[in-house]
């Protein structure tokens, strides 16, 4: 005897319920299946990005270090200003391969952070060429605790009890480095340029956020727009203290150098 067709519908529809509740526990099963491979994606390609940066920081330095020491390249100007170079047309680069959207910005207001960016790239460049790497490395590192000594101070940013921790440990670390490393043979004006390096640094990067912000732009795209103008500024610069031998490129002028430099290479 069948079923009355009041009970037959209750039935069809107590299916249809659980068969949708399984539909969407899976859904629910297969979004967090995505969301943990997305998760897991995003932190493998930021430890890639942290590795690799460190690695190109380090060879950089380097790099930096045999240029003035092994090959006696004196002029720091002029290095700087074709690192600065060089990044401007690597971002003309990045632009054609789409890997950042161009954005034009106010050129009188990315100019201040022009004039931090050449000043704490020749500082450093500066730094390396006088005191020794590892002085030079310390320098680096007490960045970090003056960045959150001048974004408290200045800004009125509170730091938390584990950044300070951090902080308190990377200042001890270069305490007790400097302390027993005994091959550190610098001199007083090596001091003051490796830690007004440290200064005009520390100013450049809190600049840096501030500008993105007030701006609305990214990193890439604010360093796309005070990058020919840091490039400009450099010119000016090298051209007026340096000798670049633009009539005869002697051994003793940047010209020369560079002359000597592809003549070898050849």
């Amino acid at each position: 005897m069948g079923m009355p067709a009041a009970e037959e519908e209750t039935e069809r529809l107590l299916k249809q319920s659980s068969n949708g509740g399984i539909e969407k526990q899976t859904s629910a099963t297969d979004l967090d299946a995505v969301a943990k491979r997305s998760s897991f994606a995003t932190a493998a390609l930021t430890v890639f990005y942290i590795a690799f940066n460190i690695l190109a920081a380090v060879c950089i330095v380097f790099a930096n270090k045999m240029v003035m020491s092994v090959y006696n390249w004196r002029y720091v100007y002029a290095l700087t200003f074709l690192h600065t170079s060089t990044s401007w047309a690597g971002m003309g680069i990045f632009a054609v391969f789409k890997m950042y959207k161009k954005k034009e910005l106010p050129k009188l207001k990315v100019l201040p952070l022009a004039g931090a960016y050449v000043g704490y790239v020749v500082l450093n460049n500066l730094s390396l060429q006088i005191n020794s790497v590892s002085f030079y490395q310390l320098t680096k590192i007490c960045i970090a605790p003056v960045v959150l000594v001048m974004e408290i101070t200045l800004l009125g940013k509170r730091a938390t009890p584990r950044i300070i921790a951090s902080v308190a440990l990377v200042c001890a670390g270069v305490f007790v480095a400097t302390a027993m490393d005994k091959t550190m043979d610098n001199t007083l004006f090596g001091v003051v340029i490796g830690f007004a390096a440290v200064f005009v640094t520390a100013t450049y990067q809190i600049w840096v956020g501030s500008f993105q912000r007030a701006l609305e732009a990214s990193s890439m795209q604010l360093l796309d727009q005070y990058c020919p103008l840091a490039a400009a500024m450099l010119a000016v610069i090298t051209v007026g203290v340096e000798p670049w031998g633009f009539q005869s490129p002697t051994p003793g002028t940047v010209g020369g150098m560079l002359k000597w430099d592809v003549e070898v290479g050849c």
